[in-house]
């Protein structure tokens, strides 16, 4: 897996069409309307082409371990669920 940095020193993995983004505490922009004190996951799609330009966000609050996992594991069972199906 290839890590790479934001700007603002986020690590992120691009997969395909995708960047996903881990935004740790205390780098979190301040104009944004975040949730308590916690992680954040981003995922974006990039635009067409080869710009490198990205769509909005969708940013999920990531408070412990325990969310994280939980992420995980609804994200695992409705592509097993959905993969078996077709």
């Amino acid at each position: 897996m290839d890590i790479m940095h934001d700007g603002r020193g986020n690590p992120y993995v691009n997969v395909d069409n995708l960047r996903i983004t881990f935004i740790r505490r205390g780098v979190k922009d301040d104009q944004k309307d975040w949730e308590g004190d916690c992680h954040y996951l981003r995922v974006q799609a990039y635009r067409g082409g080869n710009c490198g330009s990205l769509h909005r966000s969708a940013e999920f609050p990531i408070p412990n371990h325990g969310k994280a996992l939980e992420l995980l594991s609804v994200i695992s069972g409705l592509l097993a669920v959905e993969l078996e199906a077709s």
